[in-house]
């Protein structure tokens, strides 16, 4: 029976060997997030159920886990678990094999190109790149920090692939790359050509759509309520705690509302549980976001929905203004997203705040946000 041992280090250069001296005895690896506090570490751990925790210092330490490992396990990680528990995610080696496959097969990679890591390696974004280069024969760099000058430091030695997020695109330099893989929703329209967008999960394994295009081997369809349905041999099948992870029919339910383009591609709007119903209307957070981080006086912001006795849902801004004697009012948001949307999409209020909570890959968490704001009791309504 295969064991389930956690890496509870600093990433960096030596993960690659670790993985794979894991996988040469025939266990499986997870990795414990070290960004986290002590307490978030050990709710990660909890999901994870490790039968080891590898340290730091090269120590070995048996846990007091006694749950099996789902046969064929090669890698467990976590959902990201930010406002609720996470989730242990298994992936089966042949999980692994058929994504690696299948992307590489897209992107055309041979045993010259390069991959650099960059990205968390407790999310499946930055850990897929390390399992997709081993199970490929690809050079990989995984770097402790993603910084401008370390990514081009690892650009220099070969490297010509790289993840990223869409935070990195304006503050690093990425003309140079082979191919740019971008995991985001609704990504700008003017990316460069060597970039491809990317939509998966941590149960897919990695991304399985590229440019709104399914990869091989990947069905897709869409719910008569509009939410992406995915099915593949690279996605995983059981949670850490034996619960399924798709229906009877085999299909990923992914809370993600999506429509077909007009080129055929799958366009994913946002999610289900963070679409805004006001007076009847649809509206999408990001796409209203995205409007108002247009205005000079924004440094960040996030739409969420709170209560409304007339609308249902009120469209919210919460904005974290660059200068605090200076923010954006209400009309001057209102304008912004007037000029590329339809009038319900335009915020029923402004909400000032110092800084917006988000997951560590950027994320806004709109859902925390609304319940801080609605547990306070008083919003500031410009």
């Amino acid at each position: 029976m295969s064991k389930l041992v956690a890496l509870r280090i600093n990433q960096g250069p030596n993960i690659p060997s670790l993985v794979s001296e894991v996988w040469g005895s025939g266990d499986a690896i997870s990795v414990v997030d070290m960004r986290l506090d002590k307490r978030l570490q050990e709710r990660q751990i909890q999901a994870l159920r490790p039968d080891y925790i590898y340290e730091g210092n090269g120590k070995l330490t048996k846990t007091d886990f006694t749950s099996k490992l789902q046969p064929g396990a090669a890698l467990v990680i976590t959902t990201s678990g930010t406002t609720s528990n996470p989730k242990g995610v298994v992936h089966t080696m042949e999980n692994l094999r058929t994504s690696a496959i299948a992307i590489s097969g897209r992107l055309a990679t041979t045993s010259l190109d390069h991959w650099i890591c960059s990205l968390p390696i407790s999310h499946i974004g930055g850990m897929s790149v390390i399992t997709r280069s081993i199970l490929t024969n690809t050079a990989v760099t995984v770097l402790g920090q993603p910084t401008a000058e370390e990514i081009i430091k690892a650009q220099s030695r070969g490297g010509n692939l790289i993840s990223v997020v869409l935070a990195m695109i304006d503050r690093i330099d990425l003309s140079g790359f082979k191919t740019v893989l971008l995991g985001a929703q609704n990504p700008p329209s003017n990316l460069a050509p060597n970039i491809v967008t990317t939509y998966g999960m941590t149960e897919t394994g990695s991304g399985v759509f590229y440019d709104g295009r399914p990869l091989d081997g990947v069905e897709f369809k869409l719910t008569d309520a509009g939410e992406v349905l995915i099915k593949g041999p690279m996605i995983a099948t059981t949670y850490r705690d034996g619960t399924p992870i798709l229906d009877d029919e085999g299909w990923l339910h992914t809370d993600d509302f999506a429509t077909i383009g007009p080129a055929g591609t799958l366009e994913v709007r946002g999610r289900m549980t963070e679409i805004i119903n006001t007076g009847g209307e649809k509206v999408f957070p990001f796409e209203v976001e995205s409007e108002i981080f247009k205005s000079e006086k924004v440094a960040d912001c996030a739409v969420i929905a709170l209560p409304d006795p007339k609308w249902g849902e009120a469209v919210t801004a919460v904005v974290v203004p660059k200068d605090p004697t200076n923010p954006p009012t209400l009309r001057e948001v209102t304008e912004l997203t007037r000029e590329a949307l339809p009038p319900w999409c335009s915020p029923k209020q402004v909400i000032l705040v110092e800084s917006i909570p988000r997951t560590p890959l950027g994320k806004p968490q709109r859902r925390l946000l609304a319940k801080e704001l609605l547990s306070i009791g008083e919003v500031r309504n410009i």
